[in-house]
C-alpha cells in the first residue's frame, strides 16, 4: 500500500512564510498576532509579529497551484501479512502566491523561496518539448 494524496475543493488562502519557529501544532488565531500591512513601494510588505518587524516580498506562483496540506499516518496490512505505515495527505487550502519575510529586512536573494522563480525556469527548460 502506498501513500495517498487527497485533493479536494478547498478555500483560497493567503500564504506567508515567516522566519521563525513556533513549537505548537494546533489551531491558532493568527489574525490576533500577525496582520500584514498594505503593500509598500517596490512590492515590499511590512508586518509585525509580537513586536518583531518583518519585511517581505511577494513570490508569484500563479502558473501553479500551491496547497496547504495535513499529513496523517495509519497502519495498513500488506499482502505478506506485515503492517506498513501509510501517509495520507489531505488538502486544507490553496494559494497562488506567497509572501516571504525576513527579520527587519527583505529575505536574502539566496533564500530557497526567493529562488523558486529560477527553479520554475529550470523545470520548464528541462520539460519542454
Amino acid at each position: 500500500m502506498s501513500d495517498k494524496i487527497q485533493i479536494t475543493e478547498v478555500t483560497q488562502l493567503d500564504a506567508h512564510i515567516v522566519p521563525c519557529q513556533i513549537h505548537y501544532t494546533g489551531d491558532a488565531n493568527t489574525s490576533d498576532y500577525f496582520t500584514p500591512s498594505k503593500v509598500q513601494q517596490d512590492n515590499q510588505h511590512i508586518s509585525y509579529f509580537r513586536g518583531c518587524k518583518f519585511m517581505g516580498t511577494k513570490i508569484d506562483i500563479s502558473k501553479y497551484d500551491g496547497y496547504l496540506i495535513n499529513k496523517s499516518e495509519s497502519l495498513a496490512a500488506s499482502d505478506d501479512g506485515d503492517y506498513k505505515v501509510v501517509n495520507t495527505y489531505n488538502t486544507i487550502g490553496k494559494f497562488n502566491d506567497l509572501i516571504v519575510y525576513g527579520h527587519d529586512r527583505l529575505p536574502s536573494s539566496t533564500s530557497k523561496y526567493v529562488l523558486m522563480k529560477e527553479w520554475q525556469a529550470i523545470s520548464e527548460a528541462i520539460h519542454q518539448e
